[in-house]
């Protein structure tokens, strides 16, 4: 990039809010006037924004590596794969957008702005933070040791000092709250229909994540040992749960007598009406609908936060956060377990964390740790 290309770069964010250099001891800061809201270009957008053969030849192949060997080695889920492809490329656009500059150019200021526009305009959590902040790191521990690529301007050491939590707004902080067992039940009562009342119990009774009960097949679900086993979870692992034998009968009733005969030829336990299965969104939507259908009080909007252009398609929307979801069932399940004093490794087999545990309980081919699990199931 020569002198005159550089010039008519947008320049670099200049300072309003002050950071403290652990290193070179320099005052970084960032004016908030300055902080746009970023327009999430595709990849042809990119490479426009920034010097196309710069744009191919330093990040392509810095993004295949973190991809092939921080993701996909791990075994980590497709979901977790799609979040940090897009945490990757959220950071080169804005450094394309807001500084013009390719990863290698990248200086601290420049990525002290990125945190606090993901603070300030997105509203994100420290935790949130933290995660691009490890991937940023990723990227730049990357590029010191590819010896094809340009040498960064800022170490990867230098961008673990930054302080993230600075640039996360206490206002976007909320605590979710648990549901008691009256409220499940009142839940489950105002459900419409044998598929979404079944859908409510599986989430409550088992714990498992919205993802793991959208892809459950009939396959999975073992009626003669009163067992569901989850495939391809969180972090890529596949396990099973305990489930009570009057859940197994009324999963074997749903699926023998209630279920739509539409859906017969679904491979899926809980199918979507436009055929395959329901998706997150669905799901979430079915909980948090049926809350508010319930005759008792136990909805309501706990949060407001302002909404990224991915999750909403649009600019300046904003997305309520509600007090009843399928994250809260599976958080008001460990928390009744507690609550009857079961003990912890028993909530690990019921919860499917339960690999230390079942060799503790398995005394004997007569008892077994699922059996002692399923006389703890909150019901």
């Amino acid at each position: 990039m020569n002198d005159s290309e550089k010039s008519a770069k947008p320049q670099r964010i200049a300072s309003d809010i002050e950071t403290k250099d652990d290193q070179a001891g320099r005052s970084l800061s960032v004016d908030p006037e300055l902080v746009e809201q970023s327009r999430e270009p595709d990849l042809e957008s990119r490479m426009e924004a920034a010097d196309t053969e710069q744009f191919n030849v330093r990040y392509l192949p810095a993004r295949k590596f973190l991809m092939q060997n921080y993701v996909l080695n791990q075994k980590n889920s497709k979901s977790t794969a799609k979040n940090y492809d897009h945490s990757l490329n959220r950071y080169v656009d804005y450094l394309a957008e807001k500084t013009g500059k390719p990863i290698d150019e990248a200086e601290r200021d420049d990525i002290v702005g990125f945190f606090y526009f993901l603070g300030t305009e997105y509203r994100r959590s420290q935790s949130t933070l933290k995660k691009y902040k490890a991937i940023i790191k990723n990227l730049h521990e990357f590029l010191q040791i590819h010896d094809s690529l340009p040498e960064p301007e800022i170490s990867a050491a230098r961008i673990g000092n930054v302080d993230v939590g600075k640039f996360a707004l206490q206002e976007s902080t909320f605590e979710r709250e648990d549901i008691a067992r009256w409220e499940v039940k009142a839940l489950i009562e105002a459900a419409d229909g044998a598929r979404n009342t079944l859908l409510i119990l599986v989430l409550y009774e088992t714990g498992i994540r919205n993802d793991d009960a959208a892809k459950l097949k009939l396959q999975d679900i073992h009626f003669d040992s009163d067992r569901i086993s989850i495939q391809d979870s969180k972090g890529g692992n596949s396990y099973q749960v305990p489930i009570r034998p009057e859940l197994t009968l009324k999963l074997h009733n749903f699926t023998r007598v209630s279920r739509d005969p539409a859906n017969e030829d679904c491979e899926y336990l809980f199918p979507s009406n436009k055929g395959g299965h329901l998706s997150n969104t669905q799901i979430t939507r079915i909980v948090r609908e049926t809350a508010w259908q319930a005759e008792e009080d136990i909805q309501r909007v706990i949060a407001t936060i302002k909404s990224t252009p991915n999750q909403t398609g649009k600019k300046g929307n904003e997305r309520k956060i509600h007090r009843v979801t399928p994250h809260t069932l599976r958080h008001s399940l460990v928390t009744h377990l507690s609550d009857d004093n079961v003990p912890k490794e028993l909530q690990k087999v019921i919860t499917g964390h339960e690999s230390d545990a079942i060799e503790i309980y398995d005394h004997s081919e007569d008892t077994t740790a699922f059996d002692l699990a399923r006389e703890e199931i909150p019901h």
